[in-house]
């Protein structure tokens, strides 16, 4: 059993290299044998499924790096991403119980993390916010990260960049729609 999230992110990763490809038999125009689109196709989507696990593992590191849950980082990048969400949006955007959202939002707030304002509309509840200080935190870990994938980015034509930003604009969707995180909008509670 692995010791820590790291090791089973890496356990996984090293699963995934050793996978075969996937039998896609789609005939050219010919009729005979394999599309070079098909076989195009196979490649990418087997690099797909060797991204997500690598930026799952990615994700475990960049959490463990921060001393925080995988949960924690979730929110933080939720809170982020999304902002003015409530505690209860949040706890439906990431299904988890009330009760564990509770706990969630006071390790950030206890961090500096995350900061809790009164809802300016509803004085029940609370809107979140994250702090600069986990900007700046996330920033720093994740330096040497971003500054390969610009390495890597500025070696595409300004074409090919707008190719990858039309893919990603349609793959991220898709990704929504098959996942639990469908229903990230903000729902007037």
């Amino acid at each position: 059993m692995p010791s820590s999230l790291y090791d089973y992110a890496s356990a996984i990763l090293s699963i995934m290299s050793n996978k075969t490809e996937p039998d896609i038999s789609e005939k050219n125009s010919s009729g005979k044998g394999e599309s070079t689109k098909a076989r195009e196709i196979a490649r990418i989507s087997s690099l797909l499924r060797s991204f997500g696990v690598a930026n799952l593992a990615y994700a475990i590191s960049l959490a463990e790096r921060l001393d925080m849950t995988l949960s924690d980082l979730a929110a933080v990048e939720h809170i982020h991403t999304y902002g003015d969400l409530t505690p209860k949006q949040l706890a439906n955007n990431l299904k988890m119980s009330t009760g564990s959202i509770t706990a969630l939002l006071d390790r950030l707030e206890e961090a500096g993390y995350l900061r809790r304002d009164p809802h300016p509309h509803d004085r029940r509840s609370l809107i979140l916010h994250i702090t600069d200080h986990a900007i700046e935190d996330i920033r720093h870990v994740q330096s040497e990260f971003v500054s390969e994938v610009h390495q890597i980015l500025n070696r595409y034509s300004e074409d090919e960049l707008q190719i990858i930003e039309d893919f990603l604009n349609k793959l991220i969707p898709v990704l929504v729609k098959h996942s639990h995180y469908r229903r990230l909008v903000k729902h007037n509670d």
